[in-house]
């Protein structure tokens, strides 16, 4: 794709796509096969093309990658019970569509050559008897009357009836016979042309028919002929060759005055002043005898350097010619040449006569002639003879005199060349002209004998215009002849299309016949589609049930697959025996799961039928599934990856991405990645570990003491994890992630390159808080131990120790967490979040003091089972994979919450966890707000393109509603809440405001468990994906001190249930107790707390689990 930096193209020009995906695949043998590129490129006139991978290269089958890798991104939009691409991608694949779309094809040409072309050709053969029958009368009839004309067309033997059967053969004879009769009549123009010329050839024939006439006409014209039209207008009168003459003698005379003059330069200055004082005298109407500077008298003035008087040297100046250079001189007289000469002698002074007069007429009648058009073809032959005879003629004229040339002195003649070329011309056309005026009468008798020749003169049939009169008197004979072929000719033609169409009934009946047998195809395609969709629906049917769970039992169930041969796809839904297109009854979520059933079904069959690749793309297999279903397809998805399948997954939904890798990681099948997208300085997308693979790899640290490989691998992909994340920072060319000659930075390279540019006060990201703490911490400095374990995880990754990673371990820890909060702002400023000058943290805004950390560190539960419980045989057994500790409240501050201003969020008398630095906002945040020494627990609101902060109270009883407040940007701070305790502390004293500071929390020392969210059940209060914090496990007797509190309970069903403890029941059923709802969705439960016979149909309480506070993003 065109990058930010690139010049855009002009309005209306596409611009350039060029993108690629490329896979490497290896053999059963471990060997890497050649990499399998797909690109796809945009051409000039804005059209996208693809470019295919070479298969053949690794002996791959197209089905085969197809399969895998083309298919599954077109589940979404498929149209269940019409046309789809994947259905027909199915059709194909099966190789029945081509027989069904040849079995209709092939009935459908049957039909139509079998029945409607036959009939209209035999419409159009009757039609066309009679129209043959009227042209075979009306030919018959012309043909007689013009053999009639001539003798020996008589001899013609006539024509045959058009139904007989010899009428094709008695055609071609007439055609011929008539041709002949034609070469005949041509014969004599051999004699002309010579023997290049055949008579019985029908291109020479045509040829000279065709160029004789213009010919002839362009010799009647041949004084048009540009070198006898340019000797023609050589005529100048006497008077005007006598002013010719006058003029170049003026010319000679300027010319030798010029040459004396260069003879004496003192002179020649002298003669020069003379003349431009002469000259200026003249313009200025100055006639008197008086000098024009002094006005003295110049009576008896004499010149101090001739002794001549003055006067007299002024009178002889007027020669004006005197005061210019030659050069100038030169260009006057080329000048006056052109407009003083006659015009037939004025347009010969540019050119160059050749050596005589008779070479215009030699070059007009041979070169001129015979480069016309008439002459180019048949005729050029005729031009030898006439050249000789043009030669023979012109010998005969009287000879031409060369005049006498007339050069200029050569003072002068060296410095006016082209003048001299000029008077050169100028001579030679005037004896042009005289030779032409004595000899007019000679002339005209020459062009006369070569054009017609002379009577009395030798051999004038040699003349060019009588040879050409002979030939056209031979074409003309030769009309009733072509009218003759030309009739047989267009009967030939009638006659051949009237069998033609005799032998495509023929032809259409025949292929009628043989298309037929190629119908029955059609059937047999479908019954092999049939039975294919026997053998895939019971095994779609399997892979639905697995990926999906229909939310009621009256939930229409996937009841039959159907498929048609040209790639229509139809499911059917229903239940008790009652169905319908399931596009009619199931919802989204059922369809997309039944269509994803039936691709499974399918690539099974192909798999086990002709084999293929063991790799599978899906993009965000999750969509349109709610969370359960999430968790069904990521076990489904796990079960197929224990069968052999190489799942390759992309997901923007975290907590899919984790539920799939929960259920993979137990056998080690999985490898959980975050994608980095092409950028300014990343020329292609980039992997790295996710951040729950690197919160893995530290939980196998902290598990493994003394291991130096988990050390090795958590320092590693730490490293990698933060080389990627900040790697996305430098995606505008303006900030690359280079300063040197390397165009693939490493960590180090990044960290100083980002140190130096919140050094320099870059933009907005660079100069933000968050930004510049991480930079700025002591773990990234120069020889600090933890940058220096992370570098050598590059370059020398074996020689890291367990006791190395150890020393750094909260450093690491705190790397990590303010990496992925540098990354955030990165997301918001990429955003377009408007960043304000309170967020940096800087000046006099200050932040929250921070908490004291918690000492806990417990393990976050991968089911709520575990979580209610404990661990072991009677327990889950899916093992932790994840911790949180107290170094996740670093950098917090607590507030006590007065007030139900947090809605259902946050209840009443409960401490919130805030960032201790103030962010910017987003709109919905939970937030602590600072203005005027006030302290506000909002939920922020903030519409696109508002200015100003506006803080919501979410009160659960609209009775008691507070007013929603509006500040302007620089006038508060905003913390975000990122967690909350439940607790029973009382109100710090002296609080009065909805949010109070507090140092510390009691229940923070009371944490034993985590747990990662799935269910729903406790919204607000707990989202999917945020973590809870569980107390000590609680025994039926705790209930009674924990009413009105949250718990975990296990239920002997299996269940697991997030709610809040209410009271018992009355009397003889105090064994019951109701758990009431947390949050709008779900409802109240009737629980047993202890065993009773009798009350077999209530759910009994296996264990419950105090609810501390819930963390909003821990990791």
């Amino acid at each position: 794709m065109p990058r930010a930096t690139d010049t855009l193209p002009v309005d209306g020009t596409p611009l350039p796509a060029d993108t690629w995906v490329e896979v490497t695949f290896a053999d059963e043998d471990g060997e890497l096969l050649a990499p399998l590129r797909r690109k796809q490129a945009r051409t000039s006139r804005g059209k996208l093309v693809e470019e295919e991978p070479d298969l053949d290269a690794v002996g791959l089958d197209p089905v085969a990658w197809r399969i895998p890798t083309v298919m599954p991104a077109l589940i979404p939009h498929l149209a269940v019970g019409g046309a789809s691409e994947l259905g027909e991608a199915v059709a194909r694949l099966t190789g029945l569509a081509a027989l069904v779309d040849l079995s209709k094809h092939a009935g459908k040409v049957a039909e139509r050559a079998g029945k409607q072309m036959v009939k209209e050709l035999v419409e159009e053969l009757v039609e066309d008897v009679g129209e043959i029958a009227r042209h075979h009368v009306e030919a018959a009839g012309d043909l007689d009357r013009i053999v009639e004309t001539s003798p020996s067309m008589r001899r013609w033997g006539g024509l045959s009836q058009p139904a007989d059967a010899d009428a094709r053969d008695r055609l071609a004879a007439a055609a011929e016979f008539f041709g002949s009769l034609k070469a005949d009549a041509f014969g004599d123009a051999r004699n002309v042309l010579g023997d290049g010329f055949d008579p019985e050839s029908k291109t020479d024939r045509d040829g000279l028919e065709k160029d004789v006439g213009p010919a002839a006409d362009q010799v009647a014209k041949f004084a048009d002929l540009p070198s006898i039209k340019r000797l023609s207008s050589l005529k100048v009168d006497e008077s005007a060759r006598e002013d010719t003459l006058a003029l170049l003698s003026e010319l000679e005379g300027q010319a030798r005055a010029i040459d004396e003059m260069a003879a004496s330069p003192d002179r020649a200055r002298r003669e020069q002043l003379y003349a431009r004082v002469s000259s200026w005298m003249r313009e200025h109407g100055h006639v008197d005898d008086t000098c024009p500077v002094c006005i003295r008298s110049l009576d008896g003035v004499t010149d101090p350097e001739s002794g001549a008087a003055v006067g007299s040297h002024l009178a002889e100046a007027e020669r004006e010619f005197l005061a210019h250079a030659v050069a100038d001189w030169a260009i006057h007289w080329r000048g006056a040449l052109a407009d003083k000469l006659p015009e037939a002698l004025a347009s010969e002074a540019k050119k160059s006569l050749p050596a005589s007069p008779a070479e215009l007429l030699r070059k007009g009648f041979v070169d001129e002639l015979f480069a016309t058009e008439g002459f180019l073809g048949i005729l050029s032959p005729l031009r030898t003879d006439t050249a000789d005879l043009v030669k023979e003629c012109l010998e005969a004229l009287p000879p031409f005199d060369e005049p006498t040339r007339r050069p200029l002195p050569p003072s002068v003649a060296r410095q006016a060349a082209t003048l001299q070329t000029s008077i050169d011309a100028v001579v030679r056309a005037v004896a042009f002209a005289d030779w032409l005026r004595a000899n007019t009468a000679a002339v005209r008798s020459a062009c006369i004998a070569v054009r017609d020749g002379n009577e009395g003169g030798k051999e004038p049939s040699r003349a060019v215009g009588r040879r050409l009169s002979a030939l056209r008197d031979m074409v003309r004979d030769a009309v009733p002849l072509n009218s003759a072929i030309d009739l047989v000719g267009r009967l030939a033609r009638i006659q051949a299309n009237h069998e033609a169409k005799r032998g495509r009934i023929a032809l259409c009946q025949r292929t009628a016949a043989a298309l037929g047998e190629l119908v029955p195809l059609g059937g047999l395609a479908q019954a092999q589609v049939d039975l294919l969709r026997e053998r895939l629906h019971r095994r779609a049917d399997h892979w639905r049930r697995m990926f999906f769970m229909d939310p009621t039992t009256f939930s229409p169930s996937l009841a039959d697959t159907r498929m048609d041969a040209s790639g229509i796809l139809a499911l059917q839904a229903g239940r008790l025996g009652v169905t319908a297109p399931a596009q009619h009854v199931s919802n989204a979520s059922s369809l997309r799961a039944a269509v994803l059933g039936f691709f499974m079904a399918f690539r099974e069959h192909v798999l086990a039928t002709r084999g293929g690749l063991a790799l599978l793309c899906l993009d965000d297999p999750q969509e349109l599934l709610d969370n359960d279903n999430k968790e069904r397809l990521a076990r489904g998805l796990s079960s197929l990856a224990a069968g052999g399948a190489q799942i390759l997954v992309t997901t923007h939904d975290r907590k899919f991405a984790r539920s799939l890798v929960a259920e993979c990681r137990s056998d080690d099948r999985v490898l959980h990645l975050s994608v980095h997208p092409v950028n300014a300085n990343r020329l292609t997308v980039a992997l790295a570990p996710a951040v729950e693979e690197v919160d893995r790899k530290r939980h196998a640290f902290d598990s493994n003491p003394d291991s130096a490989r988990d050390a090795q691998d958590y320092a590693s992909d730490l490293r990698v994890f933060m080389e990627a994340r900040l790697g996305d920072l430098f995606d505008n060319a303006v900030h690359p992630a280079y300063a040197g000659q390397t165009r693939a930075p490493t960590l180090i390279t990044l960290v100083d390159r980002l140190r130096a540019l919140v050094a320099s006060g870059g933009d907005d990201l660079f100069s933000h808080a968050v930004v510049r703490r991480f930079a700025e911490d002591p773990a990234l400095a120069e020889g600090a131990a933890p940058r220096r374990i992370l570098n050598q995880s590059h370059h020398d990754k074996a020689s890291i120790g367990y006791a190395d990673v150890l020393s750094v371990r909260d450093a690491f820890h705190r790397l990590r967490t303010e990496v992925e909060k540098v990354h955030e702002q990165f997301r918001l400023h990429r955003w377009r979040e408007p960043l304000t000058p309170a967020e940096e943290g800087t000046g006099s805004v200050v932040p929250f003091p921070a908490m004291r950390r918690p000492s806990f560190s417990v393990p976050v539960c991968p089911d709520l089972a575990a979580f209610s419980g404990s661990f072991g045989p009677e327990g889950s057994q899916d093992m932790p994979t994840e911790t949180v500790d107290g170094s996740w409240f670093d950098n917090k501050a607590l507030f006590y919450v007065r007030g139900d201003s947090l809605g259902f969020a946050v209840p009443s008398g409960s401490v919130v966890i805030v960032e201790a630095d103030p962010y910017p906002g987003r709109d919905q945040n939970l937030v602590v707000a600072k203005t005027k020494g006030q302290l506000m627990a909002r939920r922020m609101v903030r519409a696109p393109g508002a200015t100003g902060v506006s803080l919501s109270a979410q009160m659960p009883d609209p009775r008691r509603s507070r007013s929603t407040m509006t500040f302007d940007e620089s006038k508060v701070r905003l913390h975000r809440v990122v967690g909350a305790v439940f607790t029973d502390m009382p109100p710090p004293e002296g609080a009065r405001n909805e949010a109070a500071a507090v140092d510390d929390v009691p229940e923070l020392r009371r944490v034993q468990i985590a747990y990662r969210v799935k269910e729903d059940s406790a919204v607000p209060l707990v989202l999917p994906g945020q973590t809870v914090l569980g107390g000590a496990e609680l025994s039926a007797a705790d209930l009674d001190q924990w009413e009105g509190k949250f718990v975990a309970v296990t239920l002997d069903d299996g269940k697991s249930i997030f709610k809040r403890v209410g009271s018992r029941l009355p009397g003889s059923l105090s064994h019951l107790r109701q758990f009431e709802t947390i949050g709008g969705l779900g409802g109240s439960l009737v629980v047993a707390t202890e065993a009773v016979e009798g009350s077999r149909d209530v759910p009994l309480m296996v264990r419950a689990r105090q609810i501390v506070g819930v963390l909003y993003d821990a990791g």
